[in-house]
């Protein structure tokens, strides 16, 4: 499912293997799976970037959820041990890799069988992949005085430059 998923998000099989770091014959062959296991198939693979089946369609947000529930289960279960598994934070465009160094260190120290995937992009881009579940946080930029978007989560954390307009967020659900 975690492959479907993010073969439906990337729109490509290359892309979703890269962001799963697996090959595209593993992604491929994970894919035919699942459409194995559920009898429908999920991807329509002629097009470019592949679009997903009315089956596919009707699957994607049944799928995750599931793979939410998963990650709020094993979060529910690790009885004091530190956390596993994958942390995948969006980052705007504008903060650079300075901006993360200090963070990313930090919680590499802190937790280190987690494991970190940061990906940029375009703030309102990064809040719809908070709200597919395509990633767990992001980090945004948002003008003085605009809101979050109704049912975000999120905590203001700084300006992102002296004098500048633009706050920072740190976003990490959707109600």
């Amino acid at each position: 499912m975690r492959t479907f998923v993010s073969v439906a998000d990337t729109g490509s099989v290359s892309l979703a293997a890269r962001d799963l770091h697996v090959t595209q014959s593993a992604v491929t062959r994970r894919l035919q799976r699942l459409e194995t296991s559920l009898g429908a198939v999920m991807l329509d693979r002629r097009t470019r970037p592949i679009t997903l089946t009315v089956a596919g369609q009707a699957a994607l947000e049944p799928c995750r959820r599931l793979l939410n529930d998963v990650r709020a289960v094993r979060a529910a279960t690790g009885n004091g041990r530190l956390p596993t598994g994958d942390l995948r934070i969006g980052v705007a465009h504008a903060l650079t890799e300075l901006t993360l160094t200090e963070p990313v260190g930090e919680v590499r120290r802190k937790f280190p069988n987690v494991a970190l995937r940061l990906s940029t992009a375009w703030s309102r881009d990064l809040l719809e992949r908070v709200r597919a579940g395509a990633a767990d946080a992001a980090v945004i930029l948002l003008p003085q005085g605009e809101r979050l978007p109704a049912g975000v989560v999120g905590k203001e954390i700084g300006k992102e430059g002296p004098g500048c307009k633009l706050y920072a967020w740190l976003v990490w659900s959707f109600l």
